[in-house]
């Protein structure tokens, strides 16, 4: 497996990132907001997502178990069952709510999300190679104690105000993969399907996306409040997406406060 190959920085009024897609990507973020000592989570081979909180160790006591398999099998059933336990939160990163959520996640151990700004639950890239994704969000978590974690404070910081952008998309593939790359936005506030706003197959190894004039310019935005989601899609079921390099720039800007810090850039972990 190849490894993450990630920069998320500042250049002027972008971020900038390189990604091989068959390193596990982030699908979703999730935080426990309880008032007990410990929150945790897991996912195994038995497709299971194991939420757990409790005072003795968040390996103890199990709040909810999200069988992806069987009655959770969209990533927006995932998301939503998540939510509704009101001490656990989370959102999409690298997925549509429509997706598949069978055999998309990488295996993890009891993994704490009792922190500050939780915890990332990556795509498996041994099984989900089909459909890989990646997001420009301002959507992130935090979360301060204010005098213990019995008194806290908990903020989520969501695309309300936001237009991301992307300026351009550059693809190396290998000779076996072929693929067709999609941008969708994605309004995680009203759960709406993804709105598709761009497609095209990728012919050649080498491929690269951008504005009209010179890369730097605007190539696809989403509409205010609205996440940015790129997804690259196997045309058959032979391709394979192991080995291929994507690079994008593009940035998120708060429409009021004007460009947002890149500490809150959540596409890419």
């Amino acid at each position: 497996m190849s490894s993450i190959h990630c920069a998320s920085h500042l250049q002027e009024r972008n971020k900038v990132f390189s990604i091989a897609l068959d390193t596990a990507l982030p699908l979703m973020q999730i935080q426990y907001v309880g008032p007990l000592l410990f929150g945790a989570y897991e996912f195994s081979d038995t497709n299971d997502i194991v939420l757990k909180a409790d005072d003795t160790d968040g390996d103890t006591t199990t709040v909810l178990t999200i069988t992806t398999d069987a009655t959770y099998t969209t990533m927006g059933k995932v998301v939503d069952a998540v939510n509704a336990t009101g001490v656990f939160r989370a959102f999409l990163i690298g997925a549509k709510r429509a997706d598949t959520s069978t055999a998309k996640f990488a295996d993890v151990a009891n993994t704490t999300c009792r922190t500050d700004n939780g915890a990332t639950m990556f795509a498996n890239p041994d099984t989900d190679t089909a459909i890989l994704g990646f997001a420009f969000t301002n959507q992130k978590f935090t979360y301060r104690p204010n005098g213990g974690w019995d008194t806290f404070t908990k903020g989520w910081t969501k695309d309300v105000n936001c237009i991301n952008s992307l300026k351009m998309l550059s693809a190396t593939l290998t000779i076996a993969a072929h693929a067709n790359v999609r941008i969708y936005q994605c309004n995680d506030e009203d759960k709406a399907a993804a709105l598709l706003l761009w497609s095209q197959d990728l012919a050649s190894t080498v491929e690269e996306l951008h504005g009209d004039t010179v890369p730097e310019e605007i190539f696809i935005s989403c509409s205010r409040g609205n996440r940015l989601l790129i997804q690259f899609v196997a045309l058959t079921a032979s391709d394979n997406l192991t080995g291929c390099v994507i690079r994008c720039l593009g940035h998120t800007e708060d429409v009021a406060a004007g460009l947002v810090p890149d500490s809150n850039y959540t596409g890419c972990v």
